[in-house]
């Protein structure tokens, strides 16, 4: 008997963040419902059974017929089933017709005997491609599967020309002319003689699987699993070596079949229901449409198996929204469920040892896949858009096993480039209380980051008013950042201002250009929200000055200042290194040093003050006096030895001397 599969699930591990805004709403979700593949069509199920004499050894119960019959009788009324027999040549037992009655098919049956010499592959290949060739036109309503059991390798016999090499080769052509015809073969491997490689090649080639199978006893199995695929009846759970059992069937079945698998006819299932079919090894129960189905066997139970097997509405959907716009700077992660009828569903046997991919078809036939892993803590699969191609592509699920086979639609996406990140909208704040100037010291930085394995970026910005940038091109690369500074200009600018961008993407191959705007909300600040970034900037350039003031060196003037006034004896005041602008110096009768620059001078009758700057231009030095001074000042363009300035108001003239 044929050993229960494990339970475990295996998926291909092949390799394959969300950073750029999403600028497109969320597309409602539309999930269509998809039965396994060929539940939309009536079946066409050509049958080629190797009649050569190794089959004596191989199969001396004659299981392999008996499971001929159990795919023959699964179909519905609508669908055709025919028989061909293939050893040396080719030749039809049963015509392909609608469903045959249990006796047309015994006694077609019986015209195999196990009796032929030679096993020429090509023979029955031709006979089917010639069937399929001159029904064509009656066929294109139908989906057409040929399922081949053989023991053996190719071995034509002396007469065909390049012997079985060459049989082997033809085979594979006409395998290829099927399956781009649309048809389906599967191969069923009986024995450890039977070449595995060459009949994996066969069905590869039009579109089907191989079944190996080993003993006679998994031959069954072997037919069970092209029952599931071409009848749209997937195996939902095998019961074996308990004599009572419930399987779930989910909520809306259209059909639930137990096959029943037996050493002798004295096993039976207890049912109300007769049996659809039964051999001496094989029968099949139909069992309703209930959700539940109890299964009771009676009779001998060694070596008795049910495999429950249900056609129902299948499909996978997305738990989140799928965007209709995909941006291609990350891979949008999906939680996927299976639905049965609206029910989820997990654990069925047909689920276990898949192969799951989330499948991407564009209209120019571009086919793009990703694998899909189970998540069995939340009874659900997780999978990937791959966002590594641009285009509008068909998203779908598709599940592969020995069990069943499922095909979902999910969305249609459109895969577009964002090589740049960038936000929607950036906040400039400015201490409003303080002069205009400094809102050129307040900036926010936006930092524009490439996102992308490949290409390179060219951003270029506009600058309206309102806003002055730090720069208005950017070059980006892979691995390559770079920041715009974003500034308040002078001025009442509006609370929200729209920068105009476009991006240029190019890998080589293909070039894309994306424009965008990007929303700066110019925000003044009083005193109260001065934030802390301010003060922090206004504190730092404050230390700045003092230190410059305190360790930068002043420019240096040297000489003598001869002042006079009628009636007074002159005054001498020596200027040597300036060290500051601030410190003042009053003027004494003797000569006195003065160490920094602007100079204190009293005057008048009533002592007053005002203080002679000296300010150094391009040229040379400027005599300056304070503004609330009210001294008059005439002074020469520029000072040289031997200047006059006259404070006119004062009869007051300082005669400059250069020296040392």
């Amino acid at each position: 008997m044929a050993q229960r599969p494990q339970r475990m699930v295996r998926f291909d591990k092949t390799g394959l963040s969300p950073a750029a805004a999403r600028t497109c709403f969320l597309l409602f979700l539309m999930c269509f419902s998809c039965e396994f593949l060929a539940a939309q069509k009536a079946q066409v199920v050509l049958l080629a059974i190797d009649d050569s004499g190794s089959m004596i050894q191989s199969d001396p119960k004659g299981i392999r017929l008996e499971a001929t019959s159990m795919v023959a009788l699964s179909g519905r009324s609508s669908d055709q089933i025919g028989v061909v027999k293939f050893g040396s040549g080719a030749t039809w037992i049963l015509d392909p017709s609608s469903t045959p009655s249990s006796d047309t098919l015994t006694h077609a049956l019986t015209a195999i005997h196990s009796s032929d010499r030679w096993t020429d592959f090509a023979a029955v290949l031709r006979v089917i491609q010639d069937y399929t060739f001159r029904h064509s036109s009656e066929l294109k309503n139908y989906d057409v599967n040929v399922v081949l059991m053989t023991d053996g390798a190719p071995d034509p016999g002396p007469t065909y020309p390049g012997g079985p090499i060459q049989n082997s080769l033809d085979s594979i052509e006409i395998a290829k002319s099927l399956g781009r015809n649309g048809v389906r073969l599967y191969t069923i491997g009986l024995g450890a003689s039977a070449r595995s490689e060459f009949l994996a090649r066969l069905s590869a080639e039009a579109n089907g699987s191989y079944f190996p199978a080993k003993t006679a006893a998994d031959l069954r199995f072997a037919f069970l699993k092209t029952v599931t695929h071409i009848f749209s009846l997937p195996a939902y759970e095998i019961v074996e070596g308990n004599p009572q059992a419930t399987v779930h069937n989910g909520s809306k079945p259209e059909l639930v079949r137990a096959y029943l698998f037996r050493e002798t006819n004295a096993t039976e299932l207890d049912t109300e229901q007769r049996p659809l079919f039964s051999t001496e090894h094989i029968a099949a129960y139909d069992l309703g449409q209930a959700p539940d189905s109890p299964i009771r066997i009676k009779g001998p139970e060694t070596g008795a198996s049910v495999v429950v097997c249900v056609r129902q509405s299948l499909s996978f959907v997305a738990a989140n929204p799928i965007e209709p716009t995909l941006l291609a700077d990350s891979d949008p992660k999906l939680n996927l469920k299976l639905l049965a009828g609206g029910e989820e569903l997990w654990g069925r046997l047909f689920m276990q040892e898949a192969n799951l991919r989330l499948h991407l078809h564009s209209a120019d036939g571009r086919d793009f896949d990703a694998p899909i892993y189970p998540d069995p803590k939340s009874k659900t699969f997780r999978a990937s858009i791959p966002t590594n191609n641009l285009g509008e592509f068909q998203a779908s699920v598709r599940m592969e096993s020995d069990y069943g086979r499922v095909e979902s639609f999910l969305a249609k996406v459109n895969i577009s480039s964002t090589a740049v990140e960038l936000p929607s909208q950036v906040t400039v704040r400015y201490p409003s209380f303080l002069p205009a100037t400094t809102r050129r010291i307040f900036g926010s930085r936006v930092v524009l980051k490439y996102l992308l394995s490949s290409g390179d970026a060219k951003l270029s910005f506009e600058s309206p008013p309102g806003t002055r940038l730090s720069s208005n091109k950017f070059d980006l690369a892979p691995g390559k950042s770079d920041t715009l500074t974003v500034f308040a200009d002078e001025g009442n600018p509006s609370e929200l201002v729209a920068v105009p961008y476009a991006t240029v993407w190019s890998n080589g191959v293909q070039e894309v250009t994306r424009t965008g705007v990007l929303n700066v909300r110019i925000e003044s600040q009083g005193p109260v929200q001065f934030g802390l970034d301010h003060w922090v900037v206004l504190s730092a350039l404050a230390l700045l000055a003092v230190l410059a003031m305190i360790f930068l060196p002043s420019p240096t003037v040297k000489g003598v200042l001869i002042i006079e006034r009628p009636g007074e004896a002159k005054r001498r005041v020596l200027l040597s290194r300036i060290r500051s602008k601030r410190i003042q110096f009053q003027s004494s009768r003797d000569r006195d040093a003065l160490d920094s620059n602007p100079v204190l001078i009293r005057t008048g009758r009533d002592g007053k003050l005002f203080v002679l700057a000296m300010a150094r231009e391009k040229h040379g030095w400027l005599p300056r006096v304070t503004p609330d001074s009210g001294v008059a000042l005439r002074a020469p363009q520029f000072l040289t030895p031997g200047s006059k300035i006259v404070l006119q108001d004062f009869e007051t003239t300082i005669t400059f001397h250069p020296g040392n």
